[in-house]
């Protein structure tokens, strides 16, 4: 455990952390939790489409600002999007220009803020529980199905929260460095330029460090330091300097618009009947089976508090929970700030109810054996569903058979739990771990993380499709735009224009058309290629024109 100078550990856990680094070399952590988390964030992240609404907006909108050249203000088309700040898109317009366009690079951010978070979280739980439970932490964080696959996509929600910790890590290395105003500088700075990427979406976790930050003023004068907001301020020079350019290229009435548009209407999507009790319920089914873990992390710091860091581990979570369900908009990705804190509970609980005891206690056991139950009921739906005549009875496709071995993974490693105390503990976790690690590791092999808009780069990668996107500007004509016709404007490499009808176009020139539009029934163009709806098309001299069928 982290301990002071000439004190006892900071709280009397019996557990094995004291002996961690005997035989835990310093560097072994680092390079395991990279072993650990890197396979399952680059598997099959190069090769599969765009989530349409997110991750193609940001990609399409980023790349826009490549090609038109302008970098302060966001847009589709002719359509201005000022509600959000540009970071996120600067970063990806950033990639595109070295590296070319594609799913990898637009990813790559999110891919590289999931590695930092995890290695964040084993800083940060090293200093908060310990080593051993900090470690277990940062790897169950990468086994929560929702946390994973937003690292893998190009939206800003993971980069966003590496910012966070990233800031939060300076701040708590400031009560132990020997010059904290340098670290205080540092977190200021961090969550300045956090907000850059999403802006109101740092607001949440930053008010969960208020319980810490309050009630432990005493001690750490955080609040009372000008270092801190000077860091701040120095972090908010970008964001500033965007909002007076965009103010200029766009005049300060749309701008301000635009900003309280947002924050009036929260930027409404999603379900707008869920009630308060949404996230009671969402986040331990997309955090599942591991939130268990974490209610058995939050019994043992109720039962041996932590000196100095109780209203952190404790406090952060229930703070951050209130807030959201009290926001108008909830969506399950609004919840992402919740789940470092959840697996580094379930990595206390994991250590002082399984590692540290002599005998597994009731609860640990109750656990194993609801896992084993567990692995016994998946082992069995797998067996049955290698019968054809199943199969055919539940019209089940290929595309979810794939996901058996992923699935007998699972349940052949929990099944393997009930040999309990005949394990050696770390072994038991080990089992209990890697068996998820490698479920999910062929899930995403299988196509668990996508492809999110299934058939579309088959589709574009058809001969005569490829063959005009490669050659040829492509124009777009429709009604109601829609997901697609934001991803095939990114994957469309030579853009033309929006135009209003074919009228405009002379023969020979090429279109997609959306699903809809009147356009589909004149009759003058030939179709390439049709995808749910839309249709890649060459316009046509008037004497070639031939009605579309009914």
């Amino acid at each position: 455990m982290t301990q002071e100078p000439n004190s006892r550990p900071m709280f009397r856990f019996r557990c094995m952390s004291q002996d961690f680094p005997r035989f835990w070399p310093q560097f072994w952590p680092w390079l395991t939790l990279l072993a650990w988390c890197v396979p399952l964030l680059l598997t099959r992240s190069d090769t599969q489409s765009f989530l349409a609404h997110d991750e193609g907006l940001y990609a399409w909108r980023a790349r826009g600002m490549l090609e038109t050249g302008d970098w302060i203000t966001p847009r589709s088309w002719d359509t201005l999007y000022l509600h959000k700040t540009p970071g996120f898109y600067w970063l990806l317009a950033m990639g595109f220009q070295v590296a070319g366009c594609s799913e990898w690079v637009a990813r790559l951010p999110a891919i590289l803020a999931g590695v930092g978070c995890t290695l964040l979280m084993y800083t940060l739980g090293r200093q908060l529980v310990g080593p051993a439970a900090g470690w277990l932490g940062a790897a169950l964080l990468n086994l929560q199905f929702l946390w994973l696959s937003y690292s893998r996509q190009a939206v800003p929600d993971v980069p966003l929260i590496f910012g966070f910790l990233l800031g939060l890590t300076c701040l708590l290395r400031a009560e132990t460095a020997g010059r904290p105003g340098q670290w205080r500088f540092g977190a200021g700075v961090c969550w300045g330029l956090a907000l850059l990427l999403k802006s109101l979406a740092l607001i949440p976790p930053l008010l969960g460090l208020l319980p810490y930050l309050i009630l432990e003023q005493r001690r750490h004068r955080h609040l009372t330091s000008p270092v801190l907001y000077l860091g701040t301020a120095a972090g908010l020079i970008p964001l500033l300097a965007w909002l007076v350019l965009a103010a200029q290229a766009n005049g300060w009435p749309t701008l301000i618009s635009a900003l309280i548009g947002v924050v009036a209407s929260g930027d409404r999507v999603g379900d707008q009947r869920s009630t308060v009790l949404y996230y009671l319920w969402n986040v331990p089914a997309n955090s599942f089976p591991w939130f268990l873990l974490g209610i058995l992390g939050v019994v043992a710091l109720l039962r041996h508090p932590v000196p100095r860091y109780q209203s952190l581990l404790l406090g952060f979570p229930l703070v951050v929970l209130g807030v959201i369900s009290l926001m108008g908009n909830r969506i399950p990705h609004y919840a992402l700030p919740l789940y470092p804190w959840l697996a580094l509970l379930a990595g206390v609980g994991l250590e002082q109810h399984i590692l540290a005891p002599k005998h597994l206690g009731r609860p640990a056991r109750g656990l194993v054996v609801l896992f084993t139950g567990l692995g016994v009921i998946l082992c069995a739906s797998v067996l049955v569903l290698t019968f054809p005549w199943v199969q055919t009875r539940l019209n089940l496709g290929a595309d979810l058979l794939a996901y058996r071995p992923a699935v007998l993974v699972l349940s052949l490693g929990w099944l393997g739990l009930i040999l309990g105390d005949r394990l050696p503990r770390w072994g038991l976790v080990g089992l209990w771990l890697g068996a998820a690690w490698l479920a999910l590791l062929l899930a995403a092999r299988a196509g668990a993380f996508g492809d999110y808009t299934l058939g579309l780069k088959a589709f574009l990668a058809r001969p005569a499709v490829a063959g005009v996107l490669d050659h040829y500007a492509v124009n777009f004509i429709w009604d109601r735009g829609g997901k697609l016709s934001t991803l095939l404007g990114f994957y469309t490499p030579i853009l033309g224009k929006r135009v209003p009808s074919l009228e405009v176009l002379e023969a020979g020139h090429y279109v997609w058309i959306g699903p809809g539009t009147p356009e589909q029934a004149a009759g003058r163009y030939r179709v390439i290629g049709e995808f749910e709806g839309w249709e890649l098309v060459k316009t046509l001299p008037p004497s070639e024109a031939q009605p579309q069928p009914e």
